[in-house]
């Protein structure tokens, strides 16, 4: 219908043209922002998505970091008990020579040697008290409760899935049952190499514990690295926009755009012709 009142060509002509523009700026946003998703009404459900699992990659973050300050700890104590095996070898040698006969027999050699014994006894103790960190004693006082120490490498709120733990202990002269032991003869010298040889296997017992706990941190964060990772991925598909196929959207949306501008000019022009029947 020829009709000067209402050009339904025209009118249908520039609503494409909008719809095209709308288009075109929605996927320029997209390309400039580097992001699928850069409102709820792009996808809200996908949205939704989104921001769950980049709550879980920044708790996966901190999760990792846990594992990490875990290993440094651990590796504190590891390094102190190494010393304190250290100290028990000395002692234990120091222990077989006072058991010798010829140092027994002299009095001065005898000083020498209980002299360094009482001074490497003294700095298991001092070892114990002063094996820090940050701020923290990795060993158990003297009589005191041993701790517990925990660390979350988990998301979730399991201790049993989501934490990695070690029960401590001490590492002082009276813990190890070294405190008491004297060299000044065969018998007592001897009876100080048994005491010895029992607290080395403490300390390895302790070492091994530690291992163990090492062992777990570093399956953690292997475990949390992977699961950030596909999380990662997960969220870059949902949020992150795909540029060839943005950029070909584009193309299009600009090409109807201006094909709809085209259009619209020659509707424009139709209700002139009404003009024709009138002249």
């Amino acid at each position: 219908m020829l009709s000067i009142q209402t050009n339904v060509a025209a009118l249908n002509a520039a609503e494409n043209v909008t719809m095209a523009q709308e288009k075109a700026s929605g996927v320029i946003g997209q390309l400039s922002s580097g992001y699928r998703i850069n409102s709820p009404s792009d996808d809200a459900a996908g949205l939704g998505i989104s921001e769950s699992l980049e709550a879980n990659i920044a708790q996966y973050t901190q999760a990792a970091q846990n594992a990490t300050d875990g290993q440094s700890m651990v590796q504190t104590a590891s390094s102190a008990l190494t010393e304190v095996n250290n100290i028990l070898t000395r002692m234990s040698s120091l222990a077989m020579e006072a058991a010798n006969s010829d140092v027994n027999g002299s009095t001065s050699a005898d000083g020498d040697v209980t002299t360094e014994f009482n001074q490497l006894v003294g700095e298991l103790t001092r070892i114990n008290n002063d094996t820090t960190y940050n701020g923290t004693n990795m060993f158990t006082a003297v009589g005191g409760k041993a701790a517990t120490f925990t660390f979350q490498v988990g998301i979730g709120s399991t201790p049993a899935n989501d934490t990695v733990s070690f029960t401590g202990f001490g590492t002082d002269a009276t813990t190890l049952g070294v405190n008491a032991l004297t060299l000044t003869s065969n018998a007592t010298a001897e009876t100080a190499l048994t005491a010895i040889n029992a607290a080395i296997d403490t300390v390895s017992t302790n070492q091994a514990t530690l291992g163990a706990a090492s062992e777990q941190l570093s399956s953690a964060s292997n475990t949390i690295a992977a699961a950030s990772q596909s999380a990662s991925a997960a969220d870059a598909g949902l949020r992150d926009v795909n540029v060839a196929t943005a950029s070909a959207q584009l193309s299009q949306y600009q090409v109807l755009e201006q094909s709809g501008i085209a259009v619209l000019a020659q509707a424009n022009q139709q209700p002139q012709m009404a003009l024709k029947l009138l002249s």
